[in-house]
């Protein structure tokens, strides 16, 4: 065999085995997040979005499921933190459960649609701790959130939305497994991104649901109420669903909604106005959409 011979058989392999190489290597980093990781780890931030069959199973269902016949419809909306409830059984009447492990702001204003086709008389969102564990700045988050909101509105006018604070995390139990000794940063960026959102409840036809002095301690979640620094435990989601009681229509025993007689709030802001019951004047405004 020719030493030319030789050298191209050498120089094929060579570059099969790099193209071999680059493509698990583009397949890792996808699986990893793609640019947003790189972004994160050249940052030094802690970034975990592992493509997980979770996500794409649930938004497909989503998809898949027709809207609900008749009645009224209660909707939740966010990431793990909501997915991981049973809110029907909790709160003593029918919910919607739209959370997914793992979202952020932007995951769930791509996934609208899911939620607008169902035109449901509210819904709950609570979304943002995920965009400051993947290093999302506030700004952009905060635009995602407001496009969220834009989003429900246009599509689905009559839907009553509240906008729930984004919880802190308790640095001691997040610090060794996830947040890589970030915690108390990361409380910082809730605590801004929770301004905004705050902002937009004072700006727009929107009810804001402040949740932190409930579940947390000195601005950080309290370890009573969370089994890893982060989710919430059973006692956790119980506090929280005293928090809401007041937004809710009360249980039905035959399974379905009632409706309260009209409000103060509903009298005076209209549709715009929880049906269910009085909200507070101070979280709810009726100017123009976001």
């Amino acid at each position: 065999m020719s030493n030319k011979r030789v050298l191209g058989i050498a120089l094929a392999v060579s570059l099969l085995a790099n193209v071999i190489v680059a493509a698990s290597g583009t397949y890792a980093l996808h699986r990893r997040g793609g640019l947003e990781y790189l972004k994160a780890h050249w940052r030094g931030i802690p970034f975990s979005k592992e493509v997980s069959p979770v996500r794409p199973a649930r938004q497909s269902l989503f998809q898949l499921l027709a809207p609900p016949h008749g009645g009224h419809s209660i909707v939740f909306l966010g990431d793990s933190i909501t997915e991981f409830c049973e809110w029907t059984d909790l709160l003593g009447v029918p919910v919607i459960n739209r959370g997914i492990s793992g979202d952020s702001t932007g995951d769930v204003l791509s996934r609208l649609d899911t939620v607008s086709k169902i035109r449901p008389d509210s819904v709950f969102l609570m979304v943002g701790i995920n965009d400051a564990l993947y290093g999302t700045d506030v700004a952009t988050a905060a635009e995602n959130y407001r496009q969220i909101i834009r989003g429900i509105r246009t599509s689905s006018p009559n839907t009553i939305l509240y906008i729930q604070s984004v919880l802190p995390v308790s640095p001691p139990m997040v610090d060794g497994w996830l947040a890589r000794g970030r915690g108390s940063q990361i409380n910082q960026w809730v605590r801004a991104m929770n301004q905004q959102i705050r902002n937009f409840a004072e700006d727009k036809s929107v009810v804001f649901i402040d949740l932190r002095d409930d579940l947390s301690k000195r601005g950080e979640l309290d370890p009573r109420y969370s089994v890893d620094g982060l989710h919430l435990n059973g006692a956790g989601y119980e506090v929280w669903k005293r928090k809401l009681s007041p937004f809710l229509p009360p249980p039905d025993t035959r399974g379905h909604l009632q409706t309260r007689e009209p409000s103060i709030a509903h009298r005076l802001w209209g549709r715009r106005a929880s049906p269910f019951g009085v909200c507070s004047r101070t979280t709810v405004t009726a100017s123009a959409w976001v």
